[in-house]
């Protein structure tokens, strides 16, 4: 069966790059992603004194041939939300997460995907979660998050993105533009707003960035653009990996 999950979700994610990339089935891929997770969890072949290690190994394993789907598609990939959002009770859209945890705890216990997923992230986005214990600052503002942990400690040389600035979780950091600055100084390669639209303008109007960071953000930013011209949807239609992917992922009635 580990052999059949790796296969299916290397198709999943050639299937989901172009479809995605169409922009018109989003929904349809979500909704197939939550049912791969439930056929795995259904047809798990581990014994309950089976570590959960083994587990998780086994889900970022997935992850990786995930990765490989769409790097087959031409499509980049986002690790989120670096170091770990889960621990954290509260939700960052509206409230501002703290977790209290030591970076030795939270490094043994949420940081291990980024560490063996490794060069299969394209991009990371990092929380607007505060780790008092490490920094003061949400990790996605954060030069020691950033730069100390996620560049020099796990050697990540892919885009950092950060996370919706229109969220109550970066309130901390000043208005959007205040934001923005800090995001990118704190190591961020792009800075998102995406529920705010309106503050898009306001941002774009007023963010000032240095030539040197721009140079060095679009080296990172570049490498995330498809390497060849998108095939019309009509020829894909006729395409033999394309039709064997979506093939096999309707037989599963992962999508319809």
């Amino acid at each position: 069966y580990v052999f059949k999950s790796d296969f299916l979700v290397s198709n999943q994610g050639f299937h989901a790059s172009f479809e995605i990339d169409e922009g018109s089935l989003f929904k349809d891929y979500e909704e197939a992603r939550f049912k791969l997770l439930l056929k795995i969890k259904k047809h798990r072949i581990w014994s309950d004194s089976v570590q959960l290690w083994t587990w998780d190994k086994y889900i970022l394993d997935l992850a990786k041939i995930l990765n490989e789907g769409l790097r087959l598609g031409d499509m980049a990939n986002c690790g989120k939300h670096f170091p770990g959002h889960g621990w954290a009770k509260a939700d960052s859209h509206i409230d501002i997460p703290i977790d209290d945890r030591s970076l030795k705890r939270i490094a043994h216990d949420d940081m291990k995907p980024y560490e063996w997923l490794d060069i299969s992230l394209a991009s990371v986005m990092p929380a607007h979660v505060v780790y008092p214990k490490v920094d003061s600052m949400p990790a996605g503002f954060s030069k020691i998050w950033l730069q100390d942990i996620l560049r020099k400690k796990l050697k990540f040389e892919g885009v950092i993105f950060s996370d919706d600035l229109s969220m109550e979780g970066a309130s901390v950091a000043g208005d959007v533009v205040q934001g923005a600055h800090l995001a990118l100084e704190a190591g961020c390669d792009a800075v998102l707003i995406c529920n705010r639209p309106e503050l898009a303008d306001q941002l774009l109007s007023k963010l000032k960035v240095s030539k040197s960071k721009l140079a060095e953000s679009a080296k990172r930013l570049n490498r995330l653009f498809p390497k060849a011209t998108a095939q019309s949807w009509e020829s894909l239609q006729t395409e033999s990996e394309y039709i064997h992917a979506k093939t096999l992922l309707k037989s599963l009635k992962l999508i319809t």
